[in-house]
């Protein structure tokens, strides 16, 4: 005869609460001005120029302000702006060159180099993580060029007054890194190894240079020679709010220089902070194999302030995981049809960690699926008893061992666990 005694669920847990990095954070794009654009940074292309980053000894360049000053005499060809050989379908120069010309057109002594910035208003919080840009790694001959072919990618807040400092730029590490050297005609790059913060609506600049060191002159180990290409803004379709492209020829010293009404070929790419945690953990199911755990759906109800129900499935060893959990404290409890609800108080959810709810073995019996192994069970057991899949009377739930046949180890299970009744929330 079965027991008629009441008894409440044993719940096996181990422990819980241990917060462990998850991986929540979402990508997403601050600025875009490539996607969908790329023919238009082609060198020799439809509307492209480039602008120069690293050392030059060549002929065209600029002088502190980063405009070479226009001089008829010397240069009858050149336009205002613009060095010679470059128009409005393509470029053989570049713009600017790094070299400084003073007022009278007499080259500055010492190494100086281009820094190039592309501003924009950032859409979300987050991270930067990456910067991509179109650019092209130039050898040359008539050159005296090192072996520097490593370009630096930063994201810094707009400097006050328009000017970088060594303060703003040291601040701004670590620094992407991207190795040029296969670099070839509009080839798009990315430097990697970012980590700014960024506040939504707030501007910042993507300063791609050819050294990681602020004001660097004399010794160079850094980029020798290489184009970064643009294209007019009022030609693109441009993701993220931006302003003019920049450019500066005394390595991020001093004035930044507009270039009207054009854009870097870049695309800046950052990671939300996550909003929401998970819970992992592992269950048992009494009398029941591994192999079919993953067939069965496991309700998790989580009670706080209010109400959350999710079902996911096992797998062959019982592990789950819930995401997706707005972050707080929870009694968390576990219920599969037939197997008996257990609960677990003060499961804390963190954002960006999945929270290791421990271990539980739910008990078997509960046919009508109320949480009480009882006499409704012992009807349902009866009227499938002795039934197999495939007979009409057969029910699923009455197999308890999952065997496919509702017979006597059904019976032993229910008498087990008869009388128990699980878990409640009230």
């Amino acid at each position: 005869m079965l027991r008629l005694e009441v008894r409440k669920a044993a719940t096996l847990l181990g422990l819980v609460g241990i917060a462990v990095a998850s991986s929540a954070y979402a990508s997403f794009t601050c600025l875009d001005t490539i996607s969908s654009n790329t023919a238009n940074y082609q060198i020799g292309g439809q509307i492209s120029k480039a602008l120069q980053l690293g050392f030059d000894a060549g002929p065209y360049s600029g002088d502190f302000t980063g405009v070479r000053p226009y001089n008829p005499t010397s240069y009858p060809a050149e336009p205002p702006y613009y060095p010679a050989l470059t128009n409005a379908y393509g470029t053989s120069g570049v713009l600017p060159f790094a070299q400084l010309f003073d007022a009278t057109d007499q080259p500055f002594s010492g190494n100086y180099a281009s820094w190039l910035a592309q501003p924009f208003v950032a859409p979300s919080n987050g991270t930067v993580t990456s910067v991509s840009f179109i650019a092209q790694w130039k050898p040359t001959a008539t050159y005296n060029q090192g072996t520097g072919r490593t370009a630096y990618a930063a994201v810094i807040p707009a400097p006050a007054g328009g000017q970088i400092t060594s303060a703003v730029w040291g601040a701004a590490a670590p620094y992407g890194t991207v190795d040029l050297t296969n670099a070839t005609l509009g080839s798009q790059v990315t430097a990697n190894g970012l980590s700014a913060p960024i506040l939504s609506g707030q501007t910042y600049w993507v300063v791609i240079a050819p050294s990681s060191t602020y004001g660097l002159q004399g010794t160079y180990t850094g980029l020798d020679y290489a184009d970064v290409n643009w294209a007019w803004r009022s030609n693109l379709t441009i993701t993220g709010t931006t302003t003019d492209a920049l450019y500066n020829n005394e390595n991020g010293v001093g004035s930044w220089v507009d270039v009207p009404n054009a854009a870097l070929g870049v695309t800046v790419t950052a990671s939300s902070a996550p909003t929401t945690g998970g819970i992992t953990g592992k269950i048992g199911l009494q009398f029941y194999p591994n192999n079919l755990y993953t067939s069965i759906p496991v309700t998790f109800t989580l009670v706080s302030t209010g109400t959350t129900v999710l079902t996911t499935n096992l797998d062959s060893a019982g592990n789950f995981t819930l995401t997706g959990i707005q972050p707080g404290t929870y009694r968390v409890g576990a219920k599969a049809f037939h197997w008996l609800r257990a609960i677990h108080s003060g499961v804390t959810v963190v954002a960006g960690s999945n929270t290791n709810w421990g271990t539980a073995t739910l008990l078997n019996g509960d046919i009508n699926n109320d949480n009480f192994v009882e006499d409704q069970d012992y009807s349902l057991l009866g009227a499938a008893w002795y039934s197999q899949v495939g007979d009409g009377n057969y029910n699923i739930n009455a197999d308890l061992n999952g065997d496919g046949f509702v017979e006597d180890q059904d019976y032993s299970i229910l008498g087990t666990n008869w009388y128990v009744e699980g878990d409640e929330f009230n």
